[in-house]
């Protein structure tokens, strides 16, 4: 009788902590709580087969599993967006039209924003490297940067370029263009 009450035991236990894994997951497999719903992790392409720049502590963004576009002289650049405040602000924003204009060598910018970007829990501070576009904290800018750059206090990563970015390496003047989010079919 003892050996079938350990192992009854046994099970019950078993259950009650496979019962607490699964309901652990259910916020990160699920719904949100706030309307949004969580994207399959097979669904986000991993940040680890393009190359990103790192926060302060060398930890590198991930992808929210979303892109988005915009058209240069007929020609298309694509952004993969990082999972993080602002680049979902930015998104929610879409279309949304910037003018860019080359602030400096390797640096392509906007002109401010007419809004901040809500950073959430976001902290500026990031070694960006050629292809990533960023949020300028203090100005209210985006930049997309053509060649790496130093490590900056003021810039959130926001996104890197995963197409394109010849593109808009080779503009010699400033530019305007429609900024959409890329739907997958």
């Amino acid at each position: 009788m003892r050996k079938r009450q350990k192992t009854a035991c046994k099970a019950v236990l078993a259950i009650a902590a496979c019962a607490v894994l699964l309901a652990g997951c259910g916020d990160a497999a699920g719904s949100g709580g706030d309307g949004s719903v969580a994207v399959s992790q097979s669904a986000v392409q991993d940040t680890n087969s393009v190359a990103t720049g790192a926060y302060p502590n060398d930890v590198k963004p991930m992808s929210n599993g979303k892109k988005a576009r915009f058209m240069v002289n007929g020609e298309e650049v694509v952004l993969l967006l990082y999972q993080n405040s602002a680049a979902d602000a930015l998104l929610e924003r879409t279309p949304l039209e910037l003018s860019f204009f080359e602030a400096s060598e390797g640096e392509l910018q906007t002109d401010q924003l007419e809004e901040p970007l809500s950073l959430g829990k976001e902290q500026p501070g990031y070694d960006p490297i050629a292809g990533e576009a960023v949020l300028y904290a203090k100005w209210e800018n985006l930049v997309i940067f053509t060649e790496d750059m130093p490590y900056s206090e003021d810039v959130v990563p926001i996104g890197v370029v995963i197409s394109g970015l010849d593109v808009i390496s080779n503009q010699t003047e400033d530019f305007t263009a429609i900024l959409e989010q890329v739907t997958e079919e």
